[in-house]
């Protein structure tokens, strides 16, 4: 087995549904992916005003997505929006970190 090979199957892996990922709606296509629910929360500004700014990543396969996600768009995931911080693309596996705003 190659590195591709060894890779591949890491992504497969990490992936599947049994064990990692799940099934998402993303700008409005159901993916397979891993979404870290809440990789930095904090309140922000007043914690009694209620509004809670939720960090996330969403780790997904590039060529998943119907168009590639870009940092301070908006990427809806299961009908919220999110704004786009930050992408990085290791081999076609893309790691989205988003922020939300809800109420606390």
């Amino acid at each position: 087995m190659d590195l591709k090979d060894a890779i591949a199957a890491d992504v497969a892996a990490f992936l599947n549904t049994e064990e990692f990922a799940e099934t998402h709606t993303v700008d409005g296509t159901a993916i397979v992916c891993v979404l870290d629910s809440d990789v930095d929360g904090e309140f922000a500004g007043d914690p009694a005003g209620g509004l809670y700014v939720a960090t996330r990543r969403l780790h997904c396969r590039e060529t998943d997505l119907a168009k590639a996600p870009v940092q301070g768009k908006v990427m809806t995931i299961d009908e919220t929006p999110h704004l786009v911080l930050d992408v990085s693309n290791e081999m076609g596996m893309l790691a989205v970190t988003l922020v939300e705003n809800s109420t606390a």
